[in-house]
């Protein structure tokens, strides 16, 4: 997803819980722990979506970060009642509460059926860094590159040992680094995933196969529908 969608998706995700946290913290310490974690959360989760980093249901994180946020103000709120005897006029609390259910219902009745259009809809490019970092011994002897058609990419990515390891120790120990890494390779050496739960239903399957040149990871990114 293009970093400039990501953006905006955050700062709507984020923007009325922390407005509502502004509305109803009465301690500056409780305050500003709070705030940043309201900011921070969305913004990693963006950083590491746009750095191409392995999120799990990254863009999922960003639509159920609505009922994090609220949970997290829950807390605030608490610490400050207890801990500093800090009280916030009903009317305000009971309107800040409001807004940041309406914002919630909001994202999850509108904007969630629109991102699930746009998300499934979109290739889903394969990388390397599914296999990142590689067990010490193993390198990558070459990579073709994504070639994308029919809603499907492909990848196939050589792996070779820089210690003259036969191909089944190389296939053995690159099986044992995936199945680490979530993978569950059966005895056909393959699996697919989900990338995400909610809105996220693009499919990344995976495959090991031995040849002269090494064991080839044959990636393929599929689209929910085509």
């Amino acid at each position: 997803m293009p970093l400039a969608d990501l953006v905006i998706i955050a700062c709507v995700t984020m923007l009325l819980p922390l407005l509502g946290w502004a509305a109803i913290t009465r301690t500056r310490l409780i305050g500003i722990i709070v705030g940043a974690m309201l900011v921070l959360v969305p913004v990693g989760i963006v950083f590491g979506l746009a750095r191409g980093l392995p999120l799990p249901g990254g863009t999922d994180m960003l639509f159920a970060y609505p009922l994090a946020a609220l949970a997290l103000i829950a807390i605030g709120r608490s610490i400050e009642r207890r801990s500093f005897q800090a009280t916030t006029p009903a009317a305000t609390a009971k309107a800040a509460y409001i807004v940041l259910a309406l914002h919630l219902a909001g994202l999850f009745c509108l904007c969630a059926p629109a991102m699930l259009l746009m998300v499934d809809s979109e290739e889903l490019h394969t990388s390397p860094s599914v296999l990142s970092p590689l067990p010490d011994g193993l390198t990558i002897a070459s990579d073709e590159g994504d070639d994308c058609g029919m809603a499907v990419c492909y990848r196939n990515i050589t792996i070779s040992s820089t210690r003259a390891d036969s191909t089944e120790a190389i296939e053995r120990r690159l099986r044992d680094h995936l199945v680490e890494r979530g993978w569950n390779l059966g005895d056909d050496a393959s699996d697919c995933r989900k990338l995400g739960w909610l809105i996220d239903q693009r499919v990344l399957c995976l495959s090991l196969r031995s040849t002269d040149a090494g064991v080839v990871v044959q990636l393929e990114g599929s689209r929910a529908w085509a």
